[in-house]
This record gives C-alpha cells, structure tokens and sequence, in this order.
C-alpha cells in the first residue's frame, strides 16, 4: 500500500451528492425506506478519474485490473469502486470524493462491509502510508517504530486480515520487482560514477563505449519496469527513495 493523493472530486459528485445521498442516510440510519439502488460512483465520470489516481491499481494489493469487453463491446474497467467507510455504516459518505479506493475484487470482496474503531490504514492519508514498509521478502509491515503503537498495530492487523495486501501471488510478485529493480538501480548508480569519474575520461575508447553502453542498456531496464501495469506506486517508491540517496542520477 503506498499513499494516493485523489485530487479534484469530479464536479458532478456534488450533485449526486446533493440529491441522493439522504436515501441512503435514511434506509441505514433511520430504518425509513427502500434499500437505495443508485450507483453513480459506477458512472465512467466518476469512476475514470478514480482510476487515473490509482493509475488503475488496487489501492489495498497493488495490482492492475485492465478492462474488459462488455456484452455491448465496449470495454469496461474490472476493478471496483470500494467505499473505505461502507454504504451500510456510514451512508453519509456514500458520495464522498475521497471514501473511494480503487479496488480489485477480491479486496473488496475480503473488506466487504468491515467497520470498527480501529479500521484498517488508509490509502489516502500519507501519515498512514508512511507507517508502512515494503521488506525483503515483498510484504508490507509497520515500521519498528511503531512496534509499540497497539491502535496502529491493531489497524495493521485488520489491513492484513481484510485485504490481500499480503497474500497470495502479491508479495513473490513484488520481490521479483523490487530485487530486479534494485539490482538495475545499483547498477546504474554504478556506471554513472565510473562515467563521472576521471579515470574514464583517461581509458581507452572501447572501455568507455563498453561502459556507456551498459549504462543505457540499464536505464533502458529501469524504463521498462517503470512502464509495469502492476505496482507502480511501489515501484516509484523504490525509484523516489534511491534517487533522495544518488542525486546525481535522477534520470527518471
């Protein structure tokens, strides 16, 4: 889980906002009415936008969902609308901007309607995302220093238990990318040195191509990883923290 900023609310929010939201607040809250059947956040003005914050990956696991052709043919997004505080709980927020976390199914399906005190961390707040790391092995766990925060420990619990952020292929699929990139960000941190070096500018011309070429060709790796469907939050992430460390290579 990495930290997505969502930007501007879709100005038809507001009106859907405005109009519908009451039903919901008086079917849950109130007992009063039908179950609401409206599902504007599915509309593609609301739920497009939503997917370019995600860069269209689950805001809980990281992977991409695509699309896919609809009976019509027209191709339609896979992943799902998930209201961090649920319909059912919090009707009041059924239209709000920021409730909304671009979801794969099984997320949503795991998070289901999960309401308590200590609700799982949150996508869209950086304090949250910050209390994470991504280790060795591909998993996300709380940072040490947090080892004695219990409501931050307990909300890290119910994040694993409701989502699965750290299960199934996710966490061998984002070793795989994060050992690959780290590699290639060493390795181009490598070459760049030798290319700044005075040394190079004094070696023979072949060992300066030999050189040159193998720092392109690991750029052109980096690129590639970068160009990823899955994970590009992490990704970046990875990128951003080696690059605060080399300055002198933020090439990407």
């Amino acid at each position: 889980m990495h930290y997505v900023n969502h930007g501007t609310k879709p100005e038809k929010l507001k009106e859907y906002h405005s109009q519908f939201t009451q039903k919901w607040v008086d079917h849950y809250l109130k007992g009063r009415g039908g179950k609401p059947v409206d599902a504007h956040w599915t509309k593609d003005e609301i739920r497009e936008p939503l997917i370019e914050c995600f860069e269209d990956n689950c805001g809980y696991c990281g992977t991409s969902m695509g699309k896919r052709p609809s009976k019509s043919g027209k191709m339609i997004p896979i992943g799902q609308v998930d209201h961090f505080l649920p319909k059912s709980k919090c009707p009041e927020f059924v239209y709000y901007w920021e409730n909304y976390i671009w979801s794969c199914t099984d997320c949503n399906k795991a998070k289901g309607d999960f309401y308590e005190q200590e609700m799982i961390l949150y996508p869209g707040c950086k304090k949250d995302m910050e209390a994470l790391e991504l280790r060795n092995n591909g998993k996300y766990y709380l940072k040490m220093e947090f080892a004695k925060n219990e409501l931050l420990q307990k909300r890290y619990r119910a994040t694993c238990e409701k989502t699965i952020m750290n299960f199934g292929i996710h966490p061998n699929e984002r070793k795989a990318i994060k050992d690959e990139l780290e590699y290639r960000l060493s390795g181009i941190i490598t070459y760049g040195d030798m290319i700044r070096s005075d040394v190079f500018n004094k070696a023979d011309s072949k060992i300066q191509s030999f050189i040159k070429d193998k720092y392109q060709k690991t750029r052109s790796n980096i690129k590639q990883i970068l160009n990823s469907s899955h994970y590009k939050k992490m990704i970046q992430s990875i990128i951003n923290k080696s690059c605060k460390k080399n300055q002198s290579y933020l090439l990407f």
